[in-house]
């Protein structure tokens, strides 16, 4: 029998990498700052740095793979992908259960990444502390993982979404074509997305704050007012995005009342206003096609109608004229029957 890898495995491989990156960078940039007194503090953190990411490697694989003790959400994945028609030959239910698996698993993989780092984080400064290291090398060490940490975790959780993005949308069309409902798991906004660049520039500060650590009050003033001057571009920004798709969605409710509407927005972006003509072609299309249906219907109405005084003037008649024979051959009847008893 082949060997296959586990689906998750695949999504947490990569993910894995740049978390090692990420923990080299912070390494290199507490072991450039530090002082690591006393002497023999520096070559334990190098040593232990790497066996504990090996040992959060292999807790990982364990629990996000395919092992009869991995988590539930990953083993549905799995078994469900073996499959060499996924998803047509699944049941709805069985398509619920594996959409709200993937989607759970993309959220689960961002939490355990800050977690596993916050674990590791307090282990380090922990054998620090025993060691007798110094509270500014402690400092130090914080703001290093805090920073591996942070930027695990959102490649993490963005990686795996865009990864599993098709499987989504392949399971979300099966539910829809069966004509059941999709399961409401509290999706993200986009906004709690965008509010991950936020974390850039505050990331960006730590590092600078701990590169000319110990720093004086100018280069505090000089990190806030920096950290502020990019959280109001980035929101300035988030507004600005955000304000086609609430206009989008107030077009697509108009539209589906069946109101002549048109979509226009302010922005002047390239792939809104594609989305814009779009929109617009499409609800043209609509409106066309209602009206051909609505003009449809009236003539059908009027073709009933007229069927039915068609009906009233051929059919009723032939059926008066059917009654109105039989009437005369009763008649007839009894003419001849009185006939026969007169001659008698």
């Amino acid at each position: 029998m082949r060997f296959r890898i586990p689906y998750t495995l695949k999504l947490l491989f990569p993910t894995m990498g740049f978390a090692g990156i990420c923990v080299f960078f912070g390494c290199v940039l507490i072991l450039s700052i530090g002082k690591f007194e006393p002497a023999g503090s520096r070559l334990l953190f190098i040593i232990g740095i790497p066996a504990v990411l090996l040992a959060d490697y292999i807790f990982t694989i364990f629990r996000f793979g395919n092992f009869w003790f991995s988590s539930e959400e990953s083993k549905a994945i799995n078994n469900a992908l073996y499959q060499s028609d996924f998803p047509k030959k699944l049941k709805p239910e069985e398509a619920k259960n594996i959409f709200y698996s993937l989607v759970s698993f993309s959220r689960n993989i961002f939490s355990s990444t800050i977690w596993e780092g916050l674990i590791l984080t307090i282990l380090i400064v922990v054998i620090g502390t025993w060691r007798g290291i110094r509270i500014e090398d402690t400092l130090i060490i914080i703001g290093g993982a805090s920073v591996a940490t942070v930027l695990s975790a959102v490649f993490a959780s963005f990686y795996s979404e865009q990864k599993t993005f098709f499987l989504v949308k392949a399971l979300r069309k099966k539910l829809m074509e069966s004509n059941e409902t999709v399961p409401n798991i509290n999706f993200d906004s986009i906004k709690s997305k965008f509010y991950f660049l936020f974390l850039f520039p505050i990331i960006t500060a730590i590092i600078v704050l701990l590169c000319v650590f110990p720093f004086d009050f100018n280069v505090a003033v000089l990190s806030v007012v920096g950290i502020t001057m990019v959280l109001i571009i980035d929101r300035v920004l988030f507004l600005y995005i955000t304000k086609s798709f609430y206009e989008a969605e107030e077009f697509i409710t108009d539209m589906a009342e069946g109101n002549s509407t048109v979509f226009a927005t302010g922005s002047v972006d390239k792939e809104l206003v594609t989305l814009i003509d779009g929109l617009n072609d499409a609800s043209k299309r609509a409106l066309i096609s209602r009206k051909e249906s609505e003009k449809a219907k009236e003539e059908m109405k009027n073709r009933v109608i007229e069927l039915e005084k068609f009906f009233d003037l051929t059919v009723n008649r032939e059926i008066k004229m059917v009654e109105l024979k039989k009437q005369i051959k009763k008649e007839k009847e009894k003419n001849a029957a009185k006939k026969i008893k007169k001659g008698l």
